[in-house]
């Protein structure tokens, strides 16, 4: 019983070392698909925040040309308001 327990250990330990061996060579060959998935990350993040910065862009050219019309109208009414005040104290 002793040697058939000794053999089971051995053959134990051997093919746990086996096992290692096999999740460290899985673990080396993750290395460069996690590099690179991060890489693809990374380059999507930047990517986004580029659309993103040019889409703000495009949308503030917009909203300039409103603020821009809008301040043009206020002060015609502004100018109009003056004129009315100037004749009224005439």
């Amino acid at each position: 019983m002793r040697e058939s327990s000794k053999r089971k250990l051995q053959d134990t330990k051997t093919r746990y070392r086996e096992m290692l061996a096999s999740m460290h060579r899985a673990e080396k060959s993750m290395d460069p698909v996690l590099r690179s998935f991060r890489d693809n990350v990374l380059f999507l993040k930047h990517n986004l925040n580029a659309q993103a910065i040019g889409s703000l862009r495009e949308e503030f050219s917009t909203l300039k040309g409103e603020i821009d019309s809008l301040i043009q109208n206020m002060n015609e009414s502004i100018k109009t308001s003056n004129k009315f005040i100037a004749d009224i104290k005439q």
